[in-house]
């Protein structure tokens, strides 16, 4: 079983985020939640502490919310895991409402929506084009 670091905008998407970790603990979940965003501490070196965290885990859940693309935490955090060279992947969180990528994502990261089938099968590395079909470029 994966450990996972969720990543999210600690300021508009808990919600989502408390979402994501009751289905992680569905009985056929492929992925365990071993830390998430959270808010800074004044007496931390956010930096360190980050790098930290994700040195712990094998996969980042990057959660895109209405305001990602302009969010702090995710921005650092994807570009963190990127540094480490971490999986990853980006989860579409709201339906029907315009959701933003890290700024920091490239511009091949695609965004995939959010179904529990989806979210095994890209927690066990693989990837799908928007038909759900396997992505013959991974």
């Amino acid at each position: 079983m994966k450990k996972a670091f969720i990543s999210f905008d600690t300021g508009h998407d808990e919600d989502l985020r408390k979402v994501l970790a009751e289905q992680s603990q569905q009985p056929d979940s492929p992925f365990t939640i071993a830390d998430s965003s959270a808010d800074d501490s004044p007496d931390d070196d956010p930096k360190t502490r980050l790098r930290e965290q994700l040195d712990r885990v094998d996969l980042v859940i990057l959660i895109c919310g209405e305001h990602t693309g302009s969010a702090k935490g995710p921005n650092e955090e994807l570009r963190t895991a990127r540094d480490l060279e971490k999986e990853y992947f980006l989860l579409y969180g709201r339906r029907g409402k315009t959701c933003w990528k890290p700024k920091t994502a490239k511009e091949s990261d695609r965004m995939y929506h959010w179904t529990w089938e989806h979210l095994k099968s890209l927690a066990a590395g693989n990837r799908y084009v928007d038909d759900g079909t396997p992505d013959p470029h991974t």
